[in-house]
């Protein structure tokens, strides 16, 4: 009897240290925000704003377009609190389960350095586009891999076709 009572305390200890850990777990996220406190556009206008950007940095290369499209599903770089769209939540946890943000969701945990030695910032619409240029020169298109597959299966002048003109 004594040694199923110290058994039964030892799992309760335990079960309280998991649901402890569970629930200090769920309070903060590895990947906190990234917010533009100053978005040069509204909500509503950010698309033709943002389509505009991409020919700017990315200019005749309409599989850039079509990456964006894929990766922040509608051209959307800023929620209307101005944090730069997040990962989408996967689980159905409420928690970011990457820290990509931004119209092509840019990995901001992962290039943090990279970011940090050029002078750049991800809050800043020109910084992020020359960020993602600098990535696409030197990565290709490899740095958005799934997105880029999914664009030359269904083939870029399809998706592009009418935020192109």
């Amino acid at each position: 009897m004594k040694l199923f009572l110290v058994i039964s305390m030892m799992v309760s200890a335990v079960c309280a240290q998991a649901q402890e850990t569970t629930q200090s777990a769920t309070v903060t996220s590895p990947y906190p925000p990234v917010i533009d406190p100053d978005p040069p556009v509204s909500y509503e206008q950010q698309v033709p704003f943002v389509v505009g950007k991409l020919k700017e940095y990315f200019p005749g290369d309409p599989m850039m377009l079509c990456i964006a499209q894929k990766e922040s599903t509608g051209l959307i770089h800023w929620l209307p609190s101005g944090e730069l769209i997040p990962v989408k939540d996967h689980d159905g946890d409420g928690e970011r389960d990457s820290s990509a943000v931004g119209v092509l969701q840019t990995l901001a945990y992962l290039h943090g350095p990279d970011l940090k030695r050029l002078g750049l910032k991800l809050t800043n619409i020109d910084e992020y586009m020359r960020f993602n240029r600098y990535l696409q020169r030197t990565q290709g298109y490899n740095a958005w891999k799934s997105s880029y597959k999914k664009c030359e299966r269904e083939g870029v002048k399809a998706v592009t076709q009418i935020a192109m003109k």
